[in-house]
């Protein structure tokens, strides 16, 4: 149209541009304003700076055509202004399309002209400071305290000077409270006039949820680092549990409340011979004996209840097959991978339960020994009165007449009785150890006496005895007991009778021998053989026989000492034992005996020899009256003065008087009151030199022998015969 009105096609084309530069201005404020909050952090809360918004949102940028980054938006208030021109930002804004544009932002925003005054603040400021109008006109800086004042007029300073845009933060002064915002700085330019748009995004709240969320951070992260501190710290623990564990002296087990093993120390599969993979998973009760698997599961109900358990015996099965006596200690404990788990202590006392057998053992036997002890002296004093009084007659007796026979069986039955007692107190052990040169023959016969009243007569005992034996160098007594318990051993063979032989023989053992046992040395031997029709022994249980404790019988039935006893005797002898076997055939002992050139000495009592007579004062003190008469009557005969006195403190007594007279004490060992000993000693002490003889019924304990062996001039050993009782009697009177 030629009068200079716009046609409607123009108008609309209009509108729509200034729409679309609404649109892309607001997607620029808000976009430069989320940019900036995304980049701000807690560690910039406290201070006032300026960041250039260089390069953001280049399309926005580059659509409005300002290449100084300044916006021209005089083409945004043509349809506002007068016709004259004349236009006031301050009053005439809020009518234009801008003005209400920025009056319908959510933020606070301010344009500031060249001279710093605000010259618009829109309704949003009402949020921040109810009369908000009253800072229109007033400087931009006066919205700031005095430290952050510079800087927001310096940032000011900067934007009208380049044109390029800006993000700050700070604390704004103004209202009833400090805030803590986020401003944008525009450069724009309306007609001639050139302003800077402030948007203004209050963060106060922002800062709170930051500060909180960087302390809860701080917390978090205390509590992450306590928390990995103390799972080192419990890893470190277990590590030490584990190497405790592993080190653990005893065996160490956990299982689960079906007994399952979850757990084993080295020491447990050491000591049972199963690997970790053996045992870990599987049942405890496949590890134990049957009897202790049927107490398992109660004992496990006991322990989930009561918590704990102690002392608890149970029996062990080796991988080898043999039994560990053990004591279990349990606590219950959690663990995080198995929940409720026993924690438990196993001590072996196999080794312990042997020593306690081995000691009811020895207290039996010292019972035993002390009663057959007693037996024995009492016995040994009866003998000695029917021995002593038959040798006596014997002595005035022809031996044609028919007396002298009688006698001689009266004399005969004491000195089987005098070996029957010997041999209870071998059994008893009462008897003292000598080694001497021995006939085995001799061993051997008088053990086949005791054998045959002890043994069941269905068992044969047959000897073999070779007659041109050699001697060996022994403790006749330790033989016997090798020769008994042997023989027992046989007997508890044959239940339903058989054989036993005894054999002795004269052997050489060459080198096939001792290639076959290198620990015996090549040369002459004695050899004693017993051997039985017994059922055998298992190839499985022979390199074990000779093992202390070991035994096939049932319990009580045997303590498996027997054999042991055995080895070790042969070895003290520096002999060598060896045991042949076969199931339903029969068992053989061998045992080699080193042979020595030493013949033995026959008997005195056999002999028609009579030891030489005296003439001295001898004083015989024993308590038993028919001792001590046939003494005087037997020393009378020989040609010496006899005293008697029946205890210690009467031999005192008579000595004391009879001092210059009596030259030899023969003192019983054991008599009520004060003993042999005790009178010894003090004769002694009174009248040093004292010539003393001990009798005794049965062996003497160590320190007792040390001190009459260094102290008296002999001992000799009831019951006594006539001639060895003159001959030690002449032999202590001789003795300087």
């Amino acid at each position: 149209m030629m009068d200079g009105t716009k046609s409607k096609e123009d108008l609309i084309r209009e509108l729509s541009e200034l729409r679309q530069k609404v649109v892309e201005l607001e997607a620029m404020l808000s976009a430069s304003a989320v940019h900036s909050y995304k980049g701000s952090g807690p560690e910039n809360l406290d201070d006032f700076g300026a960041t250039l918004v260089s390069g953001e949102h280049p399309v926005t940028l580059r659509n409005l055509h300002e290449p100084t980054e300044t916006i021209d938006l005089t083409s945004l208030f043509t349809k506002d202004i007068t016709g004259s021109g004349s236009f006031d930002v301050r009053s005439d804004i809020w009518a234009t399309t801008f003005g209400r544009l920025i009056q319908s932002l959510p933020v606070p925003a301010l344009l500031v002209d060249e001279s710093y005054a605000i010259s618009v603040a829109n309704e949003a400021w009402r949020k921040i400071k109810p009369d908000y109008e009253n800072i229109v006109g007033t400087v931009f800086s006066s919205l700031f305290p005095r430290g952050s004042a510079t800087r927001a007029q310096a940032i000011l300073d900067t934007v009208f000077n380049d044109r390029r845009s800006r993000v700050g933060k700070g604390i704004l002064d103004v209202g009833q409270r400090k805030r803590w915002a986020r401003m944008i700085f525009r450069s724009i330019r309306i007609l001639k006039e050139r302003f800077v748009l402030v948007l203004i995004e209050d963060l106060t709240l922002e800062k709170a949820q930051l500060e909180l969320s960087h302390r809860h951070q701080e917390v978090l992260e205390k509590e992450i680092a306590e928390r990995r501190r103390a799972e080192e710290s419990l890893r470190e623990s277990e590590a030490r549990f584990r190497q405790i564990y592993d080190a653990a002296p005893m065996m160490m087990q956990c299982t689960d409340e079906r007994g399952v093993i979850r757990s084993v120390n080295s020491n447990w599969t050491r000591e049972l011979g199963y690997s970790t993979e053996e045992a870990v998973g599987h049942s405890l009760a496949s590890f134990l004996t049957p009897e202790f698997r049927k107490v398992m599961a109660r004992r496990l109900a006991h322990l989930w209840d009561k918590k704990e358990a102690r002392e608890l015996p149970y029996k062990y099965l080796r991988k080898d097959g043999r039994v560990v006596d053990a004591l279990v200690d349990s606590v219950l404990t959690h663990d995080p991978a198995w929940g409720a788990i026993a924690l438990s202590t196993v001590r072996d006392i196999t080794h312990q339960l042997a020593l306690e057998r081995q000691l009811r053992e020895a207290q039996k036997m010292e019972a035993i020994g002390t009663l057959a002890g007693g037996i024995a002296h009492d016995f040994n004093n009866l003998l000695q009165v029917i021995l002593g009084y038959a040798d006596l007659v014997l002595l005035g007796k022809d031996k044609s007449s028919s007396e002298y026979g009688r006698l001689q069986a009266i004399r005969e039955s004491a000195v089987r009785g005098s070996k029957l007692v010997n041999q209870i107190l071998t059994f008893s052990r009462r008897v003292e150890t000598k080694l001497r040169p021995v006939d085995l023959n001799d061993v051997v016969g008088q053990s086949s006496e005791l054998l045959r009243r002890t043994i069941p007569k269905m068992i044969e005992i047959e000897l073999s005895l070779a007659k041109d034996i050699k001697t060996v160098y022994a403790d006749p007594a330790q033989l016997q007991h090798v020769i008994l318990n042997l023989a027992i051993n046989a007997k508890d063979a044959m239940p339903q009778g058989g054989k036993l032989t005894l054999r002795t023989q004269n052997v050489t053992l060459g080198e096939e021998f001792t290639q076959k046992f290198p620990e015996v040395k090549p040369g002459d031997y004695v050899a004693l053989i017993l051997s039985d029709t017994g059922h055998g022994i298992a190839d499985d249980v022979m390199d074990r026989i000779f093992e202390p404790f070991f035994t096939t019988k049932k319990a009580g039935e045997g303590t498996g000492l027997g054999l042991a006893m055995v080895f070790g005797i042969v070895k003290m002898h520096k002999g060598h034992i060896v045991c042949h076997s076969q199931i339903g055939i029969g068992t053989s002992f061998e045992i080699y005996l080193p042979a020595i050139e030493i013949h033995v000495s026959t008997d005195l009592d056999k002999t028609a020899e009579m030891p030489a007579f005296g003439t001295e004062t001898v004083l015989m003190v024993d308590d038993e009256s028919l001792i001590r008469a046939w003494a005087e009557e037997l020393l009378s005969m020989a040609g010496y003065k006899v005293l008697t006195a029946r205890d210690g403190a009467e031999a005192l007594e008579i000595f004391a008087k009879e001092s210059q007279r009596i030259s030899l004490v023969i003192l019983d060992l054991v008599m009520p009151g004060m003993g042999g000993k005790e009178c010894a000693e003090k004769l002694l002490e009174i009248y040093p030199g004292t010539k003393i003889l001990i009798v005794s019924g049965f062996s003497i304990d160590e320190s007792t022998r040390e001190f009459l062996e260094s102290h008296t001039k002999g001992m000799i050993t009831k019951p006594l015969k006539v001639k060895e009782f003159l001959r030690a009697v002449r032999g202590a009177l001789d003795r300087p």
